[in-house]
């Protein structure tokens, strides 16, 4: 849904391709309005702020997920309304916990103030010329302004696989920052920006608990994580690999007395099913595979591209073929993503020292996060790279499957994340915590079961060798382990890719027309054993960028 404000009034514009679960809720009092997304956890620990939910409390377990839901952005806008008047827009910010964005117009103070949660995880742009301004959660509504495009956002998608900082597919249209609360006055236009949050910084060990006290608070802090996700009834499914991640949770889960059912998609012969199977086997949970061959994996791949309004390299979205029919008979589906990155410990260093590498990965664009210095990544290299790397490309893929279910990310729970990320880093280091962690409480899931980034077990003593490999095939050939889910290197040479890609990208046709398509049409017949870009990876590229542009230009009912 596209909101349009010219500086007296609003428009409301039908959306484009909406998910089934991606509207958000209007609230209005006193002439003052609240247009808010997203998932709220832990209200109840945070009453003062919230005391119309703890109020509510008692209906809302009696009554459905959906009338839960609506109960706690009711409480969260009614937190917004009251602190208006008081200038305490920030300090809510602070007591939320989860994946939100909102847009609150001030009707005394003729100020329209957006906001967004700490890691930016629920999507909000904003358009302005002037006083007349628009926004939403779906890029793909700006079709109704006619707007053109971005040159350097077709170049940086082909760079990097996916848009950097604050860029967007349109002219004028900005992804608004994690962490911000922006406010813009009328008539006379002016902004002015917050971090209403910044990234912890890591305690020296001197200052920090001790180590087996850190696994033990740890361990709490994840428990009510997963716990919060949960609670509030309603069918359950965990996203569950062969990785270490989802199987944490999916072992907490069931420490806290829920029984998530398994959704696990990979090759028929795949590590990622072998693994899970045994997983359930051993906890009697249900398991839903499904299976990604070259007849069905380019399935959905186009839809599932407008859908994610072309953000991150279609490649990845592995479970286009399945959603939504997989993922629809759940209320909500778990994923473990980021959990290695928040308590696993690679990522280490200030940004100072790593800034050669985040300069290789990222090249220009680089700079479209602006001042690296800044307090917002506090210098750390972790804290960029999530901001970077998580919100930008692993959690693209959960914000498409939003539009169909809930999608709670663990890992961003407020209180274990900043907890963790304050540890000193080395607690954190070559997943000393993490480790320590699945040995003390979840050891009967770990201790014998394979790894799939591995092929061994967590325990076994040439785990921490393997890891440490500078030679990341050497996994691959000694232990069966791979790092790509599917086949798709060679899957993109044989049909009906190979087709679909070669008519899809022809030169003539193809709206990319500043790459030399000839030369990657040419690509297609050869197969070279080693090269520094995968293929696969750069021909998708293309195709997404193909599939986004083309869906762009198609014209649109305007109907306000």
């Amino acid at each position: 849904m596209l909101t349009f404000f010219d500086g007296s009034h609003f428009s409301t514009y039908a959306a484009v391709d909406s998910g089934l679960r991606l509207g958000g809720e209007f609230f209005e009092q006193g002439g003052n309005k609240l247009w808010l997304w997203g998932e709220f956890y832990g209200l109840k620990e945070r009453a003062r702020f919230f005391p119309a939910f703890v109020k509510s409390e008692g209906g809302a377990s009696r009554g459905t997920e959906a009338s839960a839901s609506g109960i706690q952005r009711q409480a969260v806008a009614d937190a917004f309304f009251r602190a208006l008047p008081e200038g305490g827009i920030e300090d809510v910010l602070r007591a939320l916990d989860g994946i939100f964005a909102g847009v609150l117009w001030d009707a005394s103070g003729r100020r329209l103030h957006l906001f967004t949660d700490r890691l930016g995880l629920q999507p909000l742009y904003f358009w302005e010329q002037g006083v007349r301004c628009a926004w939403s959660v779906q890029m793909r509504d700006f079709k109704h302004l006619d707007l053109p495009l971005r040159e350097d956002a077709l170049r940086c998608f082909l760079d990097l696989g996916h848009l950097a900082g604050e860029m967007s597919w349109f002219e004028e249209v900005r992804l608004l920052p994690a962490a911000v609360h922006e406010q813009k006055a009328f008539p006379e236009g002016q902004t002015e920006r917050h971090r209403y949050w910044h990234w912890p910084q890591p305690l020296t060990e001197a200052e920090a608990p001790s180590f087996e006290e850190a696994v033990e608070v740890s361990d709490r802090l994840l428990r009510a994580a997963v716990r919060k996700r949960l609670e509030g009834g309603g069918k359950s499914a965990i996203l569950l690999s062969g990785g270490l991640d989802s199987r944490l949770v999916l072992a907490v889960a069931l420490r806290e007395g829920f029984a998530p059912d398994a959704l696990t998609m990979d090759m028929a012969n795949g590590e990622d099913l072998r693994i899970a199977r045994l997983i359930c086997e051993r906890t009697g949970i249900a398991f839903e595979p499904r299976v990604l061959d070259v007849n069905n994996w380019l399935e959905g791949r186009e839809r599932c591209t407008v859908l994610s309004d072309g953000l991150v390299n279609s490649l990845h979205l592995h479970q286009a073929p399945f959603v939504p029919e997989w993922v629809l008979p759940y209320e909500r589906v778990l994923c473990g993503i980021a959990l290695e990155a928040t308590l696993g410990g690679y990522w280490q260093g200030s940004i100072a020292e790593e800034r050669d590498k985040l300069q290789a990965q990222l090249g220009e664009w680089m700079k479209e996060y602006g001042d690296l210095e800044g307090d917002f990544y506090g210098g750390r290299a972790v804290s960029f790279l999530m901001d970077a790397h998580v919100r930008h490309i692993t959690a693209v893929s959960t914000y498409l499957m939003r539009q169909f279910v809930q999608r709670p990310l663990v890992f961003a729970d407020r209180d274990l994340l900043e907890y963790v990320l304050s540890l000193p880093d080395s607690y954190r280091r070559d997943y000393r915590l993490y480790f320590a962690l699945l040995r003390r409480y979840y050891a009967d899931l770990f201790a014998d079961i394979p790894w799939a980034k591995t092929g061994l077990p967590v325990f076994h003593p040439l785990t921490p060798w393997v890891l440490r490999s500078r030679w990341p095939g050497l996994r691959t050939v000694l232990y069966r382990a791979r790092d790509a889910l599917a086949d798709y290197e060679r899957w993109v040479r044989m049909e009906p890719a190979r087709s679909m890609l070669e008519k899809l990208l022809y030169p003539w046709y193809s709206s990319i027309r500043i790459w030399t398509m000839r030369d990657m049409l040419s690509e297609l017949h050869a197969a070279p054993r080693f090269a520094r870009t995968s293929r696969a990876e750069k021909w998708m590229r293309a195709a997404t960028a193909e599939w986004w542009l083309r869906y762009v230009s198609l014209p649109h009912a305007s109907d306000s």
